[in-house]
């Protein structure tokens, strides 16, 4: 996983350190029973990912890499709000 750090600067890195200390955080924040239906939630898409086409895998990694990055932009109370959210409509 460093290795995909390696083109970054140090402040670069250090940056996105700190989005996934504070991602962790907010999850951690969460009640298990939403946190359990999001992990559930995430394995089935692994599965399914692993199913598609290379297109649709193409296509699924840039969906999911921007959602990530419009994720990593909140603020901690809002990614609380945003995984909870997720949550309930998983349910």
């Amino acid at each position: 996983m460093n290795d995909k750090f390696t083109d970054l600067t140090t402040e670069e890195r250090e940056v996105k350190f700190a989005q996934f200390k504070e991602m962790k955080q907010a999850f951690s924040s969460i009640s298990e029973q939403d946190s359990e239906i999001i992990k559930s939630h995430f394995k089935e898409m692994k599965s399914e990912y692993a199913t598609l086409s290379d297109e649709q895998k193409d296509a699924k990694h840039t969906e999911f890499k921007l959602k990530m990055e419009e994720f990593s932009a909140l603020t901690l109370d809002e990614k609380i709000v945003h995984l909870q959210n997720l949550a309930d409509s998983l349910r």
